[in-house]
């Protein structure tokens, strides 16, 4: 694997690793934000509807956005890998969205912050 087009400007030099982590955590809580919003939007208006009668394909997506972004990340831009980032962070609210029919939005919200405290 080539790393020649590696340095991307995430880490700087003289970032300490601390401070890397605390970066890396709040992209991941941005993007757990993303998909708790689109699940809410997609299972409270009429876009369940549609998201019931594509949901395989927008599973097959998503996935799709995990292959592409975890094999060509080396050589994306940093917009391209953010917007790839965000782009899985909706269809994973999309897909995810019939929890918010199965469970109340308070059970879901204390799991949000569970995982958010448990990465923080």
């Amino acid at each position: 694997m080539s790393y020649n087009n590696y340095n991307r400007g995430y880490a700087e030099p003289t970032m300490t690793s601390a401070d890397y982590m605390t970066r890396t955590y709040r992209w991941m809580a941005g993007g757990l934000l993303v998909t708790f919003a689109m699940a809410y939007i997609t299972a409270t208006t009429p876009l369940i509807y549609l998201v019931d009668s594509l949901y395989f394909l927008l599973t097959i997506g998503e996935l799709a956005l995990v292959f592409m972004l975890s094999s060509r990340v080396q050589n994306m831009s940093v917009g391209g890998a953010r917007a790839t980032f965000f782009g899985y962070a909706v269809l994973n609210g999309m897909v995810l969205s019939y929890y918010f029919i199965v469970f109340s939005v308070s059970t879901l919200v204390m799991a949000f912050l569970a995982t958010a405290v448990y990465f923080g």
